[in-house]
């Protein structure tokens, strides 16, 4: 059983740093992000939950709009990390798993535009969307760091240069934190500075060697009445001119160095046998969950009264024979279709299936292989205790960057926005 911590960022932290479990504390984890565009009915959450076998992240809206409420209200407030950064610690795989919600999510902008929430009613369609870019940048530019691993998640077969242009102003934005961590430094004496943080994050404010980033697709192209062995070859092929695209591209804005991946912005796998890109198949499209449990509970009743009919024409909880609808039947035939099954990670490990779990699992244990042999030079796995520590200074170094006086805020619009707001300014004589 995996004793799982599900929280916000912040109350993660605050629980952990005020915990007495020295053990704990002193494990050494790997820490794992996931980003995208997600729809209501194939999120970020519900992926990560059945990879993990329980269900540990969940959407909830009511956060997503309380947040919006609390946007440049007090200092308070603003002082928090983004309640949109999920946290979840894996203590039987020692992995911290970070998930970014809302921002380009569909439920995030219904709230947004559909002037449902009071802060936002009286803004413009691109004072929203400038708002959108400004905090998932910072969300990012606090994970960022602390990650081994960033995992970017697409809904289309395509992939989106919006990503390109987003990892670029994190990399303009990174050398100003960098700044105002070591500036950071210098107030803390070295014996205690060696203690509270990883060597790696003093040298290089990042807690590990650059992140390696992995990405997914969505929905592709391939017609559904192709035999599974053809799908299989036609998604390797488009898996390997994604990679080829996509190193192109990173390697193009600088992004990566594929000679020097440890010193560098970003990494990818280049190595045989190792894909940093996935392509879902058709198999691994998420199901209607309330139909699936309509269709195996009236299976289910009409199963036990002996018919349909019978099922269609009893209105109560009462069957047709006299007997009452059993409430733990129903219960773990919602758990059944509901709840996500727990994954071996034996079989995973031996499976000849290729298929998501697969790919993130082989991801994972490659990753922990670099990062505890020689191939990476001193950027041992930190602790539960230096992530804390080091997550707890990043937070008030973007606290800093996003109220300070040197802030610029061209790093944080993207270009489109940056435009169409200087058309603005021009129309309104600024």
């Amino acid at each position: 059983m995996i004793e799982s911590i599900k929280t916000n960022f912040d109350q993660f932290i605050f629980q952990q740093q005020t915990s007495d479990n020295q053990e704990l504390l002193n494990s050494s984890v790997l820490i794992v992000a996931v980003l995208g565009k997600e729809v209501s009915d194939n999120t970020k959450a519900d992926l990560l939950n059945d990879f993990l076998g329980e269900r540990v992240f969940f959407e909830d809206e009511m956060d997503k709009n309380n947040f919006l409420n609390c946007v440049n209200k007090t200092e308070n407030v603003r002082m928090e990390s983004s309640p949109l950064i999920d946290i979840h610690f894996d203590k039987e795989e020692s992995i911290i798993w970070l998930i970014i919600n809302g921002f380009n999510d569909i439920e995030f902008q219904h709230l947004l535009f559909n002037n449902i929430n009071e802060n936002f009613k009286n803004k413009s369609f691109f004072e929203k969307m400038s708002f959108v870019d400004r905090e998932q940048l910072f969300a990012l530019a606090q994970i960022f760091p602390l990650c081994h691993a960033l995992i970017f998640m697409k809904q289309g077969c395509r992939f989106d240069l919006e990503w390109i242009c987003l990892l670029k102003r994190l990399n303009k934005l990174r050398s100003s934190i960098s700044r105002r961590i070591r500036s950071s430094f210098s107030s803390i004496p070295e014996t205690e500075l060696s203690t509270k943080f990883s060597s790696s994050f003093v040298n290089t404010c990042r807690i590990g060697a650059s992140p390696r980033l992995l990405f997914c697709f969505h929905r592709n192209p391939l017609r559904s009445d192709l035999n599974a062995t053809k799908k299989k070859e036609l998604l390797e092929k488009m898996e390997k001119c994604l990679e080829t695209q996509i190193a192109n591209l990173l390697k193009q804005h600088g992004l990566v160095d594929i000679k020097h991946p440890n010193s560098s912005f970003a990494q990818i796998t280049i190595a045989s046998g190792t894909p940093f890109v996935y392509c879902f198949n058709q198999s691994e499209i998420p199901v209607d969950v309330n139909n699936e449990l309509a269709e195996a509970l009236f299976g289910s009743l009409g199963q036990m009264t002996g018919g349909e009919d019978e099922v269609s024409s009893n209105k109560s909880g009462n069957l047709g024979n006299g007997n009452c609808i059993n409430s733990e039947e129903i219960l773990r035939l919602i758990n059944q279709i509901t709840e996500p099954s727990k994954l071996d990670k034996k079989e995973l490990e031996n499976s000849s299936d290729y298929n998501f779990p697969f790919f993130l699992h082989k991801a994972i244990n490659k990753l922990r292989r670099d990062l505890t042999s020689n191939k990476v030079q001193n950027t041992p796995l930190p602790t539960l205790g230096q992530f804390i520590e080091a997550a707890k200074l990043l937070k008030l170094c973007i606290y800093e960057e996003k109220n300070g006086e040197s802030f610029d805020s061209k790093v944080t619009i993207s270009p489109e926005i940056e435009s169409i707001n200087r058309l603005d300014w021009a129309n309104k004589g600024i």
